[in-house]
């Protein structure tokens, strides 16, 4: 198992994606890659007007949750800093072919960026 700065992230609140209860606050991730609600929802192949709270399907509020809870990984990695989380999500990897993770997100493919995340958390 890995030692990194992601495997030893704990599961925060960072950037307010998450009401006390638990909740999903939708546009605050969309705030946080500086996207629209419609290009969140493309993201997930859909459109914005499913992404509405009494619209939205369970799995699709499971699948954005757990981009929302990959994402707060990055932050903790990063001490809570929001510039440098931001900063690491729009910066080409080479973990994903040279593209950022937010173009990975939007392409379809935010899966493909929370196994990687959470293969960093999990020490792989």
């Amino acid at each position: 198992m890995l030692d990194n700065a992601i495997s030893r992230s704990a599961l925060g609140n960072v950037l307010g994606f998450f009401t006390p209860t638990g909740d999903l606050k939708i546009d605050q991730v969309g705030e946080f890659l500086d996207i629209s609600r419609a290009e969140l929802a493309g993201a997930f192949g859909m459109n914005a007007d499913k992404l509405r709270p009494e619209r939205m399907s369970t799995l699709t509020q499971e699948r954005i949750k757990q981009l929302a809870a990959a994402l707060e990984y990055v932050a903790e990695t990063f001490g809570g800093d929001v510039t440098k989380s931001k900063q690491w999500i729009n910066s080409p990897n080479l973990n994903f072919g040279g593209s950022s993770p937010k173009s990975v997100i939007l392409k379809g493919r935010a899966n493909k960026v929370i196994k990687f995340i959470l293969a960093a958390k999990e020490g792989y």
